[in-house]
């Protein structure tokens, strides 16, 4: 209280020596340099708090004085605590979704590798002129779903920035005309016709990322036919 400060030996009144405050007071006062810190102390309601204290020594009449001023800032350091937890769970779940993701990567390669590799042997064993084209469409899917499960492997790299694109040339029918292969039967299901157009006055090679663009293409003829 006011009265229990007033007129006060200093020494007499801070007893929270351990929290290094008296130390920062003779600090202040020996050096003429401004004190800051931030403790935590027990009150005498036994109440635990978090204090910001700030000394500063002046000169007034030919006397050393020492300016202090405590600012109780327990609820800012409260709110850092819950950030904090909120970080640590953030952290935690992104690291469950990466194990995840790695797990299923894993998963979805062990059926696939099978049917890239039966697709082989089909085409070895079988000659059929309507068969092939076909196993052309499994082969090309397959590795489509290969290159799109290292993509999702790529996921840490594009949410740290650090995503690279690729620049090699690239055939543009080409690209176009596997995507629509793949979404014809999907499409012919529907009774929907897929047609390829491009303009004459486009060039066959570009540079750019072949996978992506390939992926940019399955979404959106993909979803073209779903909703179509």
């Amino acid at each position: 209280t006011e009265e229990q400060v007033l007129a006060q030996n200093f020494r007499k009144i801070v007893s929270w020596q351990r929290a290094g405050l008296l130390e920062s007071a003779e600090k202040a006062l020996s050096t003429g340099e401004d004190q800051q810190s931030e403790v935590n102390l027990v009150s005498t309601f036994e109440k635990s708090l978090w204090l910001h204290s700030f000394f500063s020594s002046f000169i007034s009449q030919n006397k050393k004085h020492l300016l202090l001023i405590i600012s109780n800032i327990t609820s800012r350091k409260q709110a850092e605590k819950s950030l904090l937890l909120a970080k640590e769970d953030a952290e935690a779940a992104n690291k469950s979704k990466s194990e995840f993701l790695a797990v299923m990567s894993h998963e979805i390669r062990t059926p696939l590798n099978p049917i890239l590799g039966m697709s082989e042997v089909a085409r070895e064993t079988n000659h059929d002129p309507d068969v092939s084209p076909c196993l052309d469409v499994i082969e090309r899917s397959g590795n489509n779903l290969l290159t799109l499960i290292e993509d999702i492997l790529d996921l840490s790299h594009i949410e740290a920035g650090r995503l690279i694109l690729e620049s090699k040339s690239i055939n543009l029918q080409e690209i176009t005309q596997e995507a629509l292969e793949i979404h014809t039967q999907k499409a012919s299901k529907k009774g929907l016709a897929l047609d390829c157009n491009i303009d004459h006055g486009i060039p066959d090679s570009f540079l750019g990322d072949k996978k992506r663009l390939r992926q940019v293409l399955l979404n959106l003829i993909g979803n073209a036919v779903k909703f179509t």
